[in-house]
């Protein structure tokens, strides 16, 4: 199935940001290839949901876990004339300590006093509260169909969640799931 994805360098770019690390060669290939990505540095930074380094250390070993479906097994897939959305449960005895991190977190799980410090910054919610992400094993993977071809748009560790809520880009369906789901959830991070 993965051998089937097309991935190329703005999509591999994107999912960047979902690592704390990535393999020096790895990004050193990259920029010889395409050299006007900057930024990769400032990508690892960024408050999201991250792989662990011992799971994935760069876009394409994600890929490669992937082909290895005896590692994990299909928790939900959302499947639409243009889009499919699928989630994936890793095993807990391959992946003891989890493939990852996940940022984000119910509002309702957190205590007043962690209410309290919530933090409104552009439409999201932000949990800054000391609150650490918590431990995943569940990856989910988005593709885009196009007949019988898929692209990968992005792939994550960690809840499933909608883009942002943006109507300049969001069918009024879409954007209405999004003010669903980001009203009662919170990034966790500093800002």
């Amino acid at each position: 199935m993965a051998d089937e994805f097309d991935f190329g360098p703005e999509r591999q770019y994107h999912t960047m940001k979902h690592f704390s690390h990535i393999d020096h060669g790895f990004i050193k290939k990259f920029l010889h290839q395409y050299r006007n990505y900057d930024g990769i540095e400032e990508r690892l930074k960024k408050n999201v949901s991250k792989f662990h380094p011992d799971f994935a250390d760069n876009p394409f070993s994600v890929i490669a876990r992937l082909r290895n479906t005896d590692t994990y097994s299909i928790k939900e897939t959302r499947d639409s004339e243009k889009r499919v959305e699928i989630s994936m449960d890793y095993r807990h005895d391959l992946y003891p300590l989890g493939i990852g991190t996940d940022s984000i977190i119910k509002i309702s799980d957190l205590d007043r006093k962690e209410k309290d410090a919530l933090v409104m910054n552009g439409g999201v919610v932000y949990c800054n509260s000391g609150i650490s992400p918590g431990i995943t094993w569940t990856l989910n993977l988005i593709l885009a169909r196009s007949g019988s071809s898929f692209e990968v748009i992005t792939f994550f560790p960690g809840l499933f969640a909608p883009p942002l809520p943006d109507k300049a880009f969001q069918t009024q369906e879409a954007f209405s799931e999004s003010v669903e789901f980001w009203k009662e959830h919170a990034v966790i991070a500093s800002i």
